[in-house]
């Protein structure tokens, strides 16, 4: 079964396609993320075999978010 996800940003394509590079060009065998750019912002379509797949893939990019997110809290 192929399963699709959508994380939307407000932060700028440009800036998301550098911290997201080396995750962007690794192929993995059962998951895909790709970004898009939507009116500037960033946007990550996640394509999965499985659930399980979805679920990693998904993590990767929340945890990301989640770093990039507080190395800017901290450096406010």
């Amino acid at each position: 079964m192929k399963l699709t996800a959508t994380i939307t940003t407000e932060e700028p394509y440009g800036k998301m396609q550098r911290l997201f590079a080396s995750e962007l060009e690794r192929k993995h065998e059962r998951s895909s993320i790709t970004l898009e750019d939507e009116d500037g912002n960033a946007s990550f379509r996640i394509t999965a075999n499985d659930t399980t797949a979805l679920r990693a893939a998904v993590n990767t990019v929340t945890s990301t978010l989640g770093m990039h997110e507080k190395t800017l809290e901290a450096t406010k």
